[in-house]
């Protein structure tokens, strides 16, 4: 019989045991065998004897360590780390200019906020006032400080109009006017200073991901260190069950990895899609598909596709997407010329065909 005991890396209390109990534990038995810590392996471990084919066996290191050690997976270890580490509230910035349009994305954080207790929501609205030559600064402060206080109270107005009668389940929501310069530069500003951990933008309807690459939302895309979510502005929610994360097989577990974050709040089916590319090394290529036969891989699809010289990427991309039918699209983009600068540049034919329905999450590499 063995006996496991995991120690946090800030002290010497074993999780789950008095200090007493951890004390007379400790010089029991005899001490069979010791691992030091290691660049490879940051805990360290002893092995202790208690006789009749029994042993104790102490680990004390960082938490991150005691799941390779235990061969969880991707997403396991994302669910136990925020778990151990009581992480905060996932907090959501969702932009609003009063319009139809940008209801998409207030649905979509309403939908999130269904399905997860611990999302925080903070809707935003950017406003920009010209200080005439005429008007003294303390006029004009006083001015600009009566508009933020009246839109404040528009925007809560437009918010509560917006998710009707199920308001209630926002557990904690904020709202904010912020007066700003550039109205994309002041969106990022604000949600990387105040730690944010998603940027909700909704666009208008059809061509929904190549408009992201073309208009001003391009900019917080390109520009942004916190992920960007952009939704249809004809958004419907629905839960998000099925997520389908477009890979270049680049980094492949660095970037699961972040995915696996949004798991730890919302239960989610991850398939990874991959087009074959004559660019991506086989050697790594292989490496990579060996990947989902581990453990670590565990309830993760692999689908990767031929190429089609009939169709453009995207074209492919949107028949995949129409017929699978995932609630989430997950890809990750460089802000120089990438593997996919190509997918929002395609032809003029795909330009006209092309017409994603369903929200798209954009990382940074």
């Amino acid at each position: 019989m063995i006996h496991i005991t995991l120690f946090n890396s800030s002290n010497l209390i074993p999780l789950g045991l008095e200090q007493a109990q951890a004390a007379k534990k400790l010089n029991h038995g005899d001490l069979k065998k010791e691992s030091p810590f290691s660049k490879q392996l940051l805990a360290m471990t002893r092995i202790y004897d208690l006789g009749n084919e029994t042993w104790d066996v102490f680990t004390k290191g960082a938490p991150e360590s005691f799941f390779d050690l235990c061969h969880l997976s991707i997403m396991e270890k994302t669910r136990q780390n925020a778990s151990y580490l009581k992480i905060k509230k996932m907090k959501l910035l969702v932009t609003t200019d009063f319009s139809v349009n940008s209801k998409g994305a207030i649905r979509f954080a309403q939908n999130l906020a269904k399905q997860s207790k611990n999302v925080e929501v903070v809707f935003y609205h950017g406003i920009h006032i010209l200080k005439p030559r005429r008007w003294s600064n303390d006029f004009f402060e006083r001015y600009k400080n009566e508009e933020i206080e009246r839109l404040s109270a528009e925007l809560k107005k437009f918010i509560h109009s917006s998710i009707g009668k199920n308001k209630a389940k926002f557990a904690d929501v904020k709202f904010v006017v912020d007066h700003c310069i550039s109205t994309e530069k002041d969106i990022i500003k604000y949600a990387e200073k105040n730690k944010l951990d998603y940027i909700c933008i909704a666009t208008q309807g059809a061509g929904m991901l190549r408009k992201v690459m073309g208009t001003h939302t391009s900019y917080i895309v390109n520009n942004s260190k916190v992920p960007v979510m952009v939704i249809p502005s004809h958004y419907r929610a629905k839960p998000i069950k099925n997520v389908t994360y477009l890979s270049d097989f680049e980094n492949l577990k660095g970037e699961l990895g972040k995915i696996s974050k949004l798991s730890t709040e919302i239960s989610l089916h991850v398939e990874v899609l991959h087009y074959l590319s004559i660019m991506l090394d086989k050697k790594q290529f292989e490496k990579n598909k060996e990947l989902f036969k581990t453990k670590e891989f565990e309830n993760i699809i692999l689908n990767v596709k031929k190429n089609n010289l009939e169709l453009s990427l995207v074209e492919r991309i949107t028949k995949y997407i129409q017929k699978s039918k995932p609630e989430l699209l997950v890809m990750f983009t460089k802000r120089k010329k990438s593997f996919f600068e190509s997918l929002f540049l395609p032809s003029k034919s795909a330009e006209l065909t092309y017409s994603t329905k369903i929200p798209v999450l954009i990382f940074p590499k």
